[in-house]
């Protein structure tokens, strides 16, 4: 079980972010604010952060460019937005432990990059196992 602290001052992807990570088995705490994020990853063992670009106050940029001084436990940052410049957002955070994810999302899919970050082994999220070999694009087994 990882720790995550989703920081998104809209309520309801707030609470949709929250309840799938938590239902998969990890404790997640909230913030609406970066400045509320910020004083959290002071004061606990944070794993992971999944944050909105544009909030009020501090946004998700500058929340990110302080989060790994603040937090030596934080491993990885995911950046949701709906701005179409993913490729300006990474240009100001090359860090390879931020990554930016477009709104919207597929919360099963997140949760499968957030699985991938944090070292756990991948699954379909309430599916069975695949008995066959996956297919790349190309339509080639892999």
């Amino acid at each position: 079980m990882a720790s995550i602290i989703v920081v998104e001052d809209q309520a309801h992807i707030r609470r949709i972010l929250t309840m799938w990570m938590s239902r998969h088995g990890h404790e997640v705490h909230t913030a609406s604010k970066g400045l509320d994020a910020l004083e959290h990853l002071r004061t606990h063992a944070v794993d992971l952060m999944i944050t909105d670009v544009n909030m009020p106050g501090m946004n998700g940029i500058e929340l990110t460019r302080l989060a790994f001084d603040a937090c030596p436990t934080l491993r990885s940052v995911f950046i949701v937005t709906s701005r179409c410049d993913q490729n300006a957002i990474r240009a100001e955070l090359p860090d390879p432990r931020v990554s930016v994810h477009l709104k919207p999302f597929s919360p099963s899919q997140l949760w499968l990059d957030v699985e991938k970050a944090l070292g756990a082994p991948s699954a379909q999220p309430d599916r069975p196992k695949e008995t066959t070999p996956p297919v790349d694009a190309a339509g080639e087994n892999e």
